[in-house]
């Protein structure tokens, strides 16, 4: 199991932070949709940290549907906390 977190950079961003290992690194950064490679180098070289009381996830890197539904609880727990998400994110 690896561990899905919500986490921000110094522009004040919101991403998805995975204990996942990228190509390139020893976790992958995706959008909060849960699109892209996971590369963190795809946004740069920002510098990520945890967003304080969101709930870590965990999920099954060999089932993409866990993935899903730990993207969707830190999402839905956004939502209930009143964190603000881009409009193009999706909660189902």
């Amino acid at each position: 199991m690896v561990i899905l977190s919500l986490a921000t950079n110094k522009k004040g961003e919101l991403f998805l932070h995975s204990t996942e290992p990228s190509k390139n690194a020893e976790f992958s950064i995706f959008d909060l949709d849960g699109e892209g490679s996971g590369n963190p180098f795809d946004f740069g070289s920002d510098e990520w940290v945890p967003v304080e009381g969101i709930d870590e996830r965990e999920y099954d890197a060999d089932d993409n549907d866990s993935f899903w539904e730990a993207q969707q609880g830190i999402l839905k727990e956004c939502q209930e906390k009143g964190i603000s998400l881009p409009d193009y994110v999706e909660i189902w």
